[in-house]
């Protein structure tokens, strides 16, 4: 039937268009600009590329040309209505032809085609007719009458245009009428057209344009309705200018005869939302209610988004029950806003309430909401949540995608357990789900956390083998796996792959070698990739400059770091409190007191906030060299500034007490640290003790360690040697002995400054003990600690040059050799060698010098070779005067005792026969 009403169609325009059949009569006129609009008319106007070129704004309507897009209608609706009163006018059109066919009218087929095109075109524009079920042969011989028109059938978009209109002349001769070409100056003729214009404008985020066409509109006396507000709304809302939305709003609300809508809201509420702007969402929902418009789910489900994107999780879950008592009833969308919120903060105790309470409300949880909970176990590492998550989905029939297993896969990564994480890609494959680069690189990335280099580069030759290109983020995981390993070598190597490959390092790639060349000291190697960098045509950023800076600190290399905080400004790169934190740290580490203190001030001086850290490295620095008085300063400095101090703080005030001997400061510092409700730990006890000793205060150095161990502050090995010292200086070996007895009861092992403190007291005992030094000293060797000039300075004051040059013999020791090495370094782990001014490190890694205690040698009268030298002469002195004045001693009383760590040591007690 549609085939003979089209057949029949094709008669119609023979008394409606051109009757007279006279040439150019077939070319409609245009609307005048006073013609009533209708609001449900089918408006359908195309806008002339030459025009658009030329900068005319919108052209008038050419009858000839037709275009049907069904996306142009406000809704199904509308469009609805289009296509049928174009069924309607095509039947009009065919009773007219009926009655008054002229067959000698030479332009019949013309009417033919023409009249066709229209039935095709109502048909296959109706909103409600699925286009596969068009006929393919209706369609056919409709084209093939028609065939001077340009169908054109595209993602169910149908645009049919008749650039020429062929006519049939006598003798059945043909020639062509080309259209007349629309005035530049012409405009849209009523409010149906600019609304359609501003529609569509919006529809391509061209608020600029939707707004000129508004002003074009208001110009020639056309008085625009609140569709045309909104549409401009939409405008603002597709581009996400809220600023421009409340313009707009504003002006409807403004307007004498006009009142916005919910669409108008809605349209505002969702500028807002589109960029997380929790409180102009939640802003333009209260002027909602106040013009007395109720919300709708879309304004909710648009407010909640908006605190979903913001981070508002709490926020979000509070519309959602506002929504409720407003009576408007959530759907999906609204739940799955708020499950998006919990899942952007690792909260999956949230997302899971959610998605029991939308089952209560009878809602299915879909594939969205299921995948937001798996990613918010994803963020906290909870591999065996995100899998039963992903087994609930199994269950209740929802299918899962690549976001689906990417998202445990990736849980399982976070939760460094590369084995899960290869499983679930294997279990992707078989479930003809094939993996892509995020599938890879989550893998690559679990590899990475537990430091398994050549398991992630094998996951990136498969990447490469199952036809992906791997990313940067590939590359950059496999160069910071091979960094943090230590192997730079390895990195720079998958630097120069991934160059040869096309994939241009970025600034993240630089600053994780950069970074790597400052934990291995590799200055020289840091300041090539940074000129690598800049070759490169990446630009440095304040991370790579930091990076740098702190590898100068590391290597104590103050001058260059200051070099590069002064490049880095030049270079236009703006140094914040980490840049002047690192400069701080190397002047700290160097001991250059001044040079921190005038970094800080600079820092101050340029508004950039002085955090703890930088602070801790100024009282610091102040600490070694025991001024006490600058340590005290900086600490109220920072108390005045409202930064807080922390343990490190307390300490290092209590060790600047320590190293100049001050008692008394130091108690004072520890009571200050308690009232400020900080406990105090085992690194404040040591130089609390310690201070003390320097004091020569043994009394209150012993109250200090016995109130250390009644608090449950296991001393270490710093507080063992430090107490050692002070019994060692006064020659009471025995009671060294015992504190070496407890060191090693407490699961503790003596290291080079426990045998320098036994050796000393052994050589400063009346008399010396000579073989028990022996014995000492040949554990201490055997132990694989390597003598130093303190240890070799004891040993020879208590056995003698002779006896000792034997036994460093018989150990294989080189005797000069010893006694030109100086004390052990600091470890890498110890406290403030790694800018840890925020926190303590382990203390059983410290070596006595980190709380200003010092070794024998350098402590009491033997500070100096000088002081030294004159010390061996007056005890030559004495001795001899001692050996002629006493009989010698012909028999001691040996006593054997057996040392928990070393041999045993034969001593004398000092029993004269």
């Amino acid at each position: 039937m549609r085939i003979f009403a089209s057949v029949l169609l094709q008669c119609v325009f023979t008394e409606l268009v051109c009757p007279s059949g006279e040439e150019g009569s077939c070319v409609a006129p245009a609307a005048p600009h006073d013609a009533p609009s209708d609001p449900k008319a089918s408006v359908y106007m195309r806008e002339d590329t030459r025009q658009k070129k030329a900068g005319a704004h919108i052209t008038r309507m050419e009858t000839p040309t037709l275009e049907t897009n069904s996306s142009m209608m406000g809704d199904q609706e509308d469009a609805g209505l289009v296509a049928w009163d174009m069924w309607a006018v095509a039947f009009v059109m065919i009773v007219v032809a009926t009655l008054r066919h002229d067959p000698q009218c030479p332009d019949n087929k013309m009417y033919v085609a023409v009249c066709g095109s229209v039935s095709m075109g109502a048909l296959v524009a109706h909103p409600f007719l699925d286009q596969s079920v068009i006929n393919p042969v209706m369609l056919g011989c409709l084209a093939f009458v028609s065939a001077p028109l340009c169908m054109k059938l595209q993602n169910g978009k149908a645009i049919l245009r008749v650039p020429e209109v062929p006519v049939m002349k006598a003798g059945k001769e043909f020639h062509t009428r080309q259209p007349q070409a629309p005035s530049p100056s012409a405009k849209p003729h009523n409010i149906a057209t600019y609304n359609v214009a501003i529609s569509n404008a919006a529809k391509t985020g061209e608020l600029p344009r939707a707004e000129q066409l508004f002003s074009e509109m208001s110009g020639a006396g056309i008085e625009p309705t609140v569709v045309t507000f909104n549409a401009v709304l939409d405008a603002a809302a597709r581009t996400a200018d809220s600023a421009k939305a409340d313009q707009w709003l504003q002006k409807l609300v403004a307007h004498p005869t006009l009142s916005p809508d919910v669409v108008s809201f809605n349209a505002a509420i969702s500028s807002a939302a589109k960029v997380g702007k929790v409180d102009k969402a939640r802003d333009f929902l209260t002027l909602m209610k106040k013009h007395k418009v109720k919300p709708d789910v879309i304004s909710y489900a648009s407010v909640i988004d908006a605190c979903s994107k913001g981070g508002s999780a709490d926020e979000a879950a509070h519309w959602l029950e506002e929504m409720t008592k407003d009576g408007v009833e959530p759907n999906v969308i609204a739940y799955s806003s708020v499950i998006s919120a919990y899942a952007r903060t690792g909260n999956v105790a949230g997302a899971e309430r959610c998605v029991r309470a939308m089952a209560q409300r009878g809602l299915e949880p879909d594939l969205i909401c299921y995948n937001s909970v798996i990613n918010a176990c994803a963020k906290v590492g909870d591999a065996d949540k995100a899998e039963a998550i992903l087994q609930t989905m199994r269950k209740h029939n929802v299918s899962c995608n690549v976001v689906t297993y990417n998202a445990v896969i990736n849980a399982c990564a976070k939760a460094s357990d590369v084995l899960r994480a290869e499983r679930w890609l294997q279990d992707m494959e078989k479930a003809s789900i094939p993996p892509d680069v995020i599938s890879y690189n989550a893998v690559i990335d679990a590899c990475a956390k537990v430091g398994n280099c050549d398991k992630a580069e094998r996951y990136v030759a498969k990447m490469v083998g199952a036809g992906l290109s791997p990313s940067i983020v590939s590359y950059n995981t496999v160069v910071n796996c091979c960094a943090k390993t230590g192997q730079l070598p390895r990195a720079e190597q998958w630097l120069n792959r991934m160059q040869r490959q096309g994939v241009k390092p970025d600034v993240v790639t630089f600053g994780i070698l950069i970074d790597a060349c400052a934990r291995t000291h590799s200055l020289e190697k840091a300041e090539k990739l940074l000129d690598m960098m800049t070759k490169e045509g990446v630009e440095a950023n304040v991370v790579s400059f930091n990076a740098l800076i702190n590898a100068c600190a590391k290597s104590g290399d103050v001058g260059k770091a200051e070099q590069w905080l002064d490049r880095m400004e030049k270079l236009g790169a703006s140094p914040d409190t980490i840049s002047f934190n690192a400069v701080i740290n190397a002047c700290a580490k160097a001991g250059q007191a001044a040079r921190a203190e005038h970094w800080l001030q600079q820092m101050l001086r340029r508004s950039i906030p002085a955090d703890m850290i930088s602070y801790n490295a100024v009282i610091d620095a102040c600490a070694k060299v025991g001024d006490v008085q600058r340590s005290l300063k900086w600490l109220e400095t920072m108390i005045q500034e409202s930064i807080a101090p922390n343990v490190v703080t307390f300490n290092s005030v209590i060790n600047s007490c320590a190293k100049s001997g001050d008692a008394g400061g130091a108690q004072k510092a520890m009571q200050q640290m308690r009232k400020a409700g900080i406990e105090p730990n085992v690194v404040s006890y040591s130089a609390l003790i310690n201070s003390c000793v320097k004091g020569g205060d043994k009394a209150a150095a012993m109250g200090h360690f016995k109130d250390m161990k009644a608090v449950g502050i296991r001393p270490d090995v710093v507080t063992y040697c430090t107490v050692a010292n002070l019994h060692a200086k006064q020659g009471d070996w025995r009671e060294v002995e015992q504190f070496m007895d407890q060191l090693v009861q407490d699961g503790l092992k003596m290291n080079e400054y426990c045998f320098a403190a036994l050796l000393g007291a052994y050589a400063a005992a009346s008399p010396r003990q000579g073989d028990a030094a022996e014995r000492a000293f040949q554990d201490m060797v055997r132990s694989g600690l390597q003598p130093n000039r303190i240890v070799v300075g004891s040993l020879l004051r208590a056995c003698g040059r002779p006896r000792a040059q034997q036994l460093c013999a018989s150990l294989g020791v080189d005797l000069d050799a010893a006694a030109d090495r100086g004390p052990p370094q600091r470890r890498p782990n110890d406290r403030n060698s790694n800018n840890n001014y925020g926190t303590d490190a382990s203390s059983s890694s410290r070596g006595p010098e980190q709380t200003g205690a010092l070794a024998p040698e350098e402590d009491g009268d033997i500070v100096c070779p000088i002081l030294r030298l004159i010390y061996m002469i007056v005890l030559h002195f004495v001795l001899v005067f001692w050996e002629g004045i006493w009989p010698p001693v012909q028999q001691g009383v040996v006593e054997q005792r057996q040392h928990p760590q070393c041999a045993h040591y034969t001593c004398w007690a000092g029993e004269a026969a």
